[in-house]
């Protein structure tokens, strides 16, 4: 189910709505990124409407159904169909002032121990609670990233804009991430189109600079769907052989949004290969969208974490137990 909140909110951007904005964001974007038009404005335009769909998000809630397949036997077998299984909750929240909250649960079996995992930054405290295992942790200056197992459906489709790798691990994206323009400014400047062996007939195919994982570069491959064509349908990590290494597809919902259409991914697939090696697939990751709130206003402490169940407290800053099992 989606929702988007639009009508009486005083503090949405009706100025994307309107025809004028379309054309000023679409000149503002080919001014400012004369790389991406290559001589073709319509480039340009996808990408101008894709950040004007996200620039709209004030607050968001979302909860999502995760199902991981994962495949160690493949690294020495790569037939083997012996998979790890994870069944994940997932839900998010967040407001356009740099406040998020994400919370987890899932267990790999009937047999292991469940993993309910909470982290939130709410300005002025980076907080991660293990709420399975009673351990709060907190950080009042250092930003400790996000648990990398956790696929966010609504960022997915954004994914190329991500600073993640070897240098940044865990800096996935998020809201105040998606409505800075220079995390945009700095991805597309270097964006050239490309031409993919995968690509269908007519299908226009950008590639976006990436990082380094695991000691190897790699660049982002994003395939443009055709309706609406300015929507990610899949996304690449690419080597410097041009072996694709991970890929995500999508397929997407659509809304109103203050009287205009709007898309939302309602069902990701990620699939993951060794960075050097086979074409096996490790990891097979599907997110289906249970939930979609756009706009809504949120509980006042939703980004401050309950941790009177904490049995042990460690203030990472500090490097010290403020609370430990047992007492003080």
């Amino acid at each position: 189910m989606i929702r988007v909140y639009s009508k009486n909110c005083l503090f949405f951007r009706k100025f994307l709505r309107n025809r004028t904005a379309v054309i000023v964001n679409l000149l503002f974007l080919i001014l400012v990124y004369p790389h991406v038009t290559f001589g073709n404005d319509d480039v340009a335009r996808r990408f101008s409407e894709l950040e004007a769909q996200y620039k709209g998000i004030k607050t968001v809630y979302l909860k999502s159904q995760i199902l991981k397949k994962y495949y160690p036997s493949r690294f020495q077998e790569p037939t083997s169909n012996t998979a790890e299984i994870y069944q994940m909750t997932y839900e998010y929240w967040a407001d356009d002032h740099g406040h998020y909250r994400g919370h987890s649960f899932f267990a790999a079996s009937e047999n292991d121990p469940e993993n309910d995992i909470e982290f939130a930054v709410n300005g002025k405290l980076w907080q991660g609670f293990n709420k399975t295992a009673g351990l709060f942790v907190y950080d009042t200056k250092e930003f400790k990233g996000t648990p990398p197992y956790l696929e966010n459906s609504l960022f997915s489709p954004l994914s190329f804009l991500s600073r993640e790798d070897d240098n940044c691990p865990g800096c996935v994206l998020h809201l105040e991430d998606v409505l800075n323009a220079e995390t945009w400014n700095r991805k597309l400047a270097s964006a050239r189109i490309v031409t993919a062996p995968d690509q269908a007939q007519g299908q226009v195919v950008v590639e976006i600079p990436g990082g380094i994982l695991i000691g190897k570069a790699f660049v982002y491959h994003v395939y443009f769907s055709d309706k609406p064509d300015f929507l990610p349908a899949k996304i690449s990590w690419v080597d410097e052989t041009g072996r694709t290494f991970k890929s995500l597809e999508f397929v997407y919902n659509a809304t109103d949004l203050d009287g205009k259409q709007t898309y939302w991914a309602q069902s990701v697939r990620l699939l993951g290969m060794p960075i050097a090696g086979t074409e096996t697939i490790i990891y097979d990751l599907n997110v289906k969208t249970e939930f979609l709130e756009i706009n809504q206003e949120l509980p006042p402490d939703i980004f401050t974490l309950d941790i009177s169940s904490a049995e042990t407290i460690w203030d990472d800053n500090l490097k010290l137990f403020i609370k430990q099992k047992g007492g003080f």
